[in-house]
């Protein structure tokens, strides 16, 4: 009886730590996605910029440009 209740602690604890493991190596993928990068919009976007998305906060307009060439 006490071999067996070792075997199931044993086992519930390398669960937990492969669970562990995966946990921080999502997070740490999860992490390492580029964010956009916003810029405060002063006329038109420059050329070679794609305006992919606005923002705007206490009445001032932020663009995220992506690099590229206009089709």
């Amino acid at each position: 009886m006490k071999k067996r209740r070792l075997l199931l602690t044993l086992g519930v604890a390398i669960a937990l730590f492969v669970a562990g493991i995966a946990a921080v190596t999502g997070l740490l993928i999860w992490r390492e996605r580029p964010l956009p990068i916003y810029a405060a919009a002063e006329g038109h976007a420059a050329d070679g910029e794609r305006v992919t998305d606005t923002l705007a906060l206490n009445g001032v307009l932020y663009v995220h440009c992506r690099a590229g060439r206009q089709p």
